[in-house]
């Protein structure tokens, strides 16, 4: 659905953080969404964590707008959006983070070597 009014400057966008309208996220939304988007989909290259980037963004600028008042809002967003996304891609490059696929083969492996055990414990009794 296409939008018939006009977008909102960045000075309102900035007033109505300040008033904590909670319109003020689907405005920078409407504004900077698909920029955000294009930007973390370089960095993390999965839609569902660019979506879930793109949340905690909007979250961080509702957290800091106010106390900061930022001069140039683009790059102030832009700047806590970045830090999500390095943030989210560390976390699921770090070495700690076990893939779901791993853990899957793992039990599978564990499973198969109880079963190996039993199998051998009743080969030694008939023999």
């Amino acid at each position: 659905m296409k939008r018939t009014e006009p977008q909102m400057t960045i000075d309102e966008i900035i007033e109505m953080y300040w008033q904590r309208d909670e319109r003020a996220i689907h405005e920078t939304d409407e504004k900077y969404g698909q920029f955000f988007f294009r930007i973390v989909y370089n960095i993390l290259h999965d839609r569902l964590d660019c979506e879930e980037c793109q949340n905690d963004t909007y979250l961080g600028v509702w957290n800091a707008i106010p106390p900061t008042k930022p001069f140039v809002f683009p790059a102030f967003i832009t700047q806590i959006m970045r830090r999500s996304a390095i943030n989210r891609y560390k976390e699921k490059t770090s070495k700690k983070h076990i893939s779901s696929e791993f853990t899957v083969s793992m039990g599978d492996l564990i499973g198969a070597q109880r079963h190996m055990y039993r199998l051998k414990r009743k080969l030694k009794r008939k023999i």
